[in-house]
């Protein structure tokens, strides 16, 4: 899933460098991020894939939304570089949860370190990708948020909310079908965790702890951005 709510605007905005964290103020929503807007905002755009070169490092940059085939395009700038590369830097506000986890085992079985450099974001389906990297790093003036996932889209959830207007048994039916797929997903997400290495408290303790949706109740935040505690306790990271 995608942060919700944030504009299509060009990822290559962010390629190389950005604006560090300490300069953009907190989210009014999500209150432990920095404004998700500003920090999110250039990184849900298409897909972009660049290699280059930074102190002696080979890299390649990979930013924007997590679409279907977003792995494809990343294993071609692997394969093609010319050279062993050193790190792949990730930033996007997320997209598709599937297309994560396959990016996140392309990752792990070429063997790639990942990081999220600083000015830049990595969140939702990114989680997945980002824990393919057998090391992980997360740079200090970067954002790692995490939500609570769920099959529902914006799409999704205005069809549920007709079809609870109309007509309860399919509303009921689509409950149920809504069921199956979150624990079909749970039981997924569970499982890439421990293959990657990362504490599955961090589902227990963070990700299952937010709520779904902000339709309900005064506390409006969905996100959470972790600290750099919490990203080593969790073992989200594994070096500096």
């Amino acid at each position: 899933m995608m942060l919700k709510a944030l504009p299509a605007a060009c990822a290559a905005l962010l390629i190389g460098a950005g604006a560090a964290q300490a300069a953009i103020a907190p989210d009014p929503t999500n209150p432990t991020c920095p404004n998700l807007q500003k920090m999110f905002g250039p990184l849900s755009g298409p897909v972009q894939v660049q290699s280059a070169k930074v102190s002696g490092r080979n890299v390649v940059k990979f930013s924007g939304a997590i679409v279907p085939g977003a792995a494809d395009q990343l294993q071609k700038a692997l394969e093609g570089a010319g050279a062993p590369v050193d790190e792949i830097w990730i930033g996007s506000s997320g997209g598709d949860p599937a297309e994560g986890v396959k990016l996140g085992k392309m990752i792990r079985a070429m063997g790639v370190p990942t990081r999220v450099p600083a000015g830049w974001g990595c969140a939702s389906a990114c989680n997945f990708a980002f824990m393919g990297g057998a090391i992980r790093m997360v740079d200090r003036d970067a954002t790692f948020a995490v939500h609570m996932f769920t099959i529902t889209t914006n799409e999704g959830y205005q069809s549920f909310v007709d079809l609870t207007r109309q007509d309860s048994k399919a509303t009921l039916n689509n409950i149920a079908r809504r069921e199956q797929a979150s624990a079909l997903l749970a039981s997924d997400e569970n499982d890439f965790l421990i293959r990657m290495g990362v504490s599955r408290r961090l589902l227990t303790e963070i990700m299952y702890q937010q709520k779904a949706d902000a339709f309900v109740g005064q506390d409006k935040s969905v996100i959470r951005c972790l600290t750099a505690d919490e990203m080593q306790r969790y073992n989200v990271v594994n070096a500096d």
